[in-house]
């Protein structure tokens, strides 16, 4: 594109000089943010405008030097006119584009990340876990015996019920933890540099705790899954890891084993 631009400003300058010729100008910011953005389209814009402005000034007054200002303010408003309609409507644009593409990461009932956004993210937590050694805890986590629930007391007091966990879960992560609805009444959260038994004290067992005090008795499973920080599995190993530890911690708590129940379903694989 600035090859573009230098061609277009060079040609203008070996050809007889015609006022009309500088229209070509106009185009410029026009190109540059549709085809840059705003960042690289402005830093582009400031430059070719700037450099075929400065032709224009110098041939005008080398021509008929008394026309100087008109032709170079007519051509300067008209500019700015140009460039900066077209850094509303690319401004405009940048912000939906980016809205729709955070709202398509999002599950619109709890607000947290969907399941697109885990494989995603997991993978780019991984890749910068391995480069800094350092561990990820992925914790899986299902609401027990939610489908009675549903059954019982309809499909809005289980939305309550998500609503509820979603926002515990939001409370208790730390800025750098990505958190997850992973489908139905499953939550997954990932957790950088954080070692499985850290995560249960100060995640689980308060999230477990919070669940059965503040939301009538609630029940859940958790399940943890380490990788690193010296090897590490792929994204769809550690998620199958943790799943698999849940459904254990799910049926010994099935099977009425009171120290999984004390702890609410937190789990110790």
């Amino acid at each position: 594109m600035c090859t573009f631009y230098f061609l277009v400003i060079y040609g203008i300058m070996i050809t007889t000089f015609k006022a009309g010729l500088f229209s070509w100008l106009f185009i410029f910011p026009i190109l540059s943010y549709l085809l840059l953005g705003i960042k690289a389209g402005s830093l582009i814009t400031l430059v070719s405008v700037s450099g075929g402005l400065f032709v224009l000034g110098k041939m005008v007054w080398v021509n008929n030097h008394e026309m100087h200002w008109i032709v170079m303010g007519n051509a300067g408003f008209t500019l700015a006119a140009i460039w900066s309609m077209v850094y509303v409507y690319e401004s405009k644009r940048e912000y939906v584009f980016n809205y729709l593409k955070e709202q398509a990461r999002k599950d619109p009932l709890t607000g947290l990340l969907n399941v697109k956004a885990l494989n995603d993210t997991l993978a780019d937590t991984l890749k910068i876990a391995q480069r800094h050694s350092y561990p990820v805890t992925l914790v899986y986590i299902d609401i027990n015996d939610f489908k009675q629930i549903n059954d019982k007391q309809g499909h809005q007091k289980g939305n309550e019920i998500l609503l509820a966990v979603a926002q515990a879960i939001k409370d208790l992560t730390r800025v750098e933890d990505h958190a997850f609805r992973y489908g139905g009444d499953e939550f997954c959260i990932v957790f950088p540099n954080c070692v499985h038994e850290q995560v249960r004290q100060t995640f689980g067992v308060r999230l477990a705790e919070q669940a059965h005090t503040n939301l009538n008795k609630l029940s859940m499973s958790i399940g943890y899954a380490q990788t690193g920080p010296s090897e590490f599995c792929s994204p769809d190993s550690l998620i199958h890891k943790a799943d698999k530890n849940m459904y254990v911690v799910k049926s010994i708590i099935k099977s009425g084993d009171s120290f999984h129940e004390w702890q609410n379903g937190s789990a110790t694989g």
